[in-house]
């Protein structure tokens, strides 16, 4: 039996990796520069963008200048995780016999580059894969943990923001993807419950958001295995040292200016909404299948009854509700030029861990005999609405091009709520329409075609550069 689950692992990587590298669509908006500084990490042992500045525009804002050099404006921790996939990469003649190093050294950003992005970014979420099914083999069998590692993968962010580019996002995941694994691990051996710091730390390196995860990670373990709760802050100070060391090398501070509170503002109750249900932006628009998350994290409380801190569901459910109060405090909460909630993209495997208990009540019973019969078609239709989502926005250059037509998303942030043109239905119109689903009502549409017809689906990668600024 160990060796089937182990081939379905490997099976669901491949899979999982093959789907996301054909997807078409690729990210080149903050994270333009990751890949470069991956590949200056393992050819120059250093984090600076030295090397590339007859590349960079001096006014990019994705790079800042210190001490005479260059650094990117973003956390170096997505870069660092990406370096083991770039270095192999780099030994490959990917480039008519140029390797990748060499290539990027006297190339800017482009197609080329962005599809090696892409794969890179592909490899870590295809990883994280595997982590999920390794998670959901801890409740469920080997039929329903394929079930839930594919609604991860296809029915979620994990396929339409995080596999498209080295955003901070994909790391993230799989840092707290491992966490959350070792976790459950601890529960039957608590001696592993030190290690949990290690993915928490570098999970921090990558996002500052995940602050709460630590947080509340921390409290968990010091509540149900305390016995080791000081190896495990122990493990946190000697992870971060070398991070905090690096800090104030470059910056003579122990955290870079991207990590300072004052890129959020005032908690805006529009936010908290939207990042719920903003047609464009939405998490249960973009990925309805986590209505039942809700559900699922209702039954797990429910379930554990007065020994519920023992368990580390109600953990969760404090950072999910932390981390939507914080990302609704960004001025920028819709993301900027993207696509979908991606700011919730983080906390995807939660979400689906919340999804094991609707799977756990799938096998009809006395006692879920009619939760059974309704909830297993709305579950198929959840799920397959949402891997139609995420599928047009890997695959459609439309939905990400929504974000310039008919007007720039950052000053015209009316359009968030606009049920007239939902983003992922974009290019979904008959003839030179665009604005879905109102162009399905409406013979005529107000506004100019979105592309010429002659555009193929293959050209769409060059259809339009997507350079607008972010910065979260």
């Amino acid at each position: 039996m160990n060796k089937l689950r182990l081939t379905i692992t490997f099976v669901i990587f491949l899979a999982t990796l093959a789907i996301y590298t054909a997807s078409p669509i690729t990210a080149h908006t903050d994270s333009i520069w990751s890949l470069y500084l991956s590949t200056s990490l393992i050819r120059t042992g250093n984090f600076n963008l030295d090397e590339y500045s007859g590349l960079i525009p001096p006014d990019d804002y994705r790079t800042e200048h210190l001490n005479g050099h260059i650094y990117s404006f973003y956390p170096i921790g997505t870069p660092l995780m990406a370096a083991p996939v770039v270095y192999i990469l780099d030994h490959l003649p990917l480039f008519n016999g140029v390797n990748l190093s060499s290539f990027l050294a006297s190339r800017p950003p482009g197609i080329d580059v962005w599809r090696v992005e892409k794969f890179v970014a592909s490899t870590i979420v295809a990883l994280n894969a595997m982590v999920v099914f390794a998670l959901a083999l801890q409740y469920l069998n080997v039929f329903k943990s394929v079930i839930l590692t594919m609604i991860f993968a296809l029915a979620t962010p994990a396929w339409s923001t995080a596999s498209r580019g080295l955003w901070q996002h994909g790391p993230s995941m799989l840092c707290l993807s491992i966490a959350l694994y070792l976790v459950l691990l601890a529960k039957r051996k608590p001696a592993l419950s030190p290690l949990v710091a290690l993915p928490l730390v570098l999970s921090y390196v990558v996002r500052p958001t995940n602050i709460i995860s630590i947080a509340i990670f921390t409290l968990y373990i010091f509540v149900v295995h305390r016995r080791y709760f000081w190896q495990y802050v122990l493990c946190l100070i000697i992870f971060f040292a070398p991070f905090l060391i690096y800090n104030y090398s470059i910056y003579q501070q122990v955290l870079p200016s991207y990590y300072m509170p004052q890129l959020l503002g005032n908690l805006d109750p529009k936010a908290l909404v939207g990042t719920i249900i903003s047609p464009s932006r939405g998490l249960v628009i973009f990925a309805p299948i986590f209505l039942l998350s809700f559900y699922g994290a209702f039954r797990r409380l429910i379930h554990a009854g007065k020994l519920w801190f023992q368990e580390i569901d109600i953990y969760l459910v404090g950072i999910l509700i932390l981390h939507w109060l914080v990302i609704s405090a960004s001025p920028a909460w819709y993301g900027g030029w993207s696509v979908g909630p991606r700011y919730f993209t983080d906390m995807v495997p939660y979400l689906t861990f919340f999804l094991i208990p609707i799977l756990e009540i799938s096998t009809p019973s006395p006692e879920n005999k009619v939760i059974h019969k309704i909830g297993i078609p709305v579950f198929i239709c959840l799920a397959a609405f949402s891997i139609f989502v995420n599928y047009r926005c890997s695959t459609n250059i439309g939905p990400m091009q929504w974000n310039g037509k008919p007007n720039d998303i950052d000053s015209n942030q009316y359009r968030l709520w606009d049920w007239t043109d939902i983003q992922f239905l974009r290019n979904l119109c008959p003839g030179d329409g665009y604005q879905a689903p109102k162009c399905w009502f409406y013979a005529t549409n107000a506004t100019a075609p979105l592309r010429s017809p002659s555009l193929s689906f293959v050209s769409s990668y060059n259809a339009t550069i997507f350079i607008q600024r972010s910065r979260h």
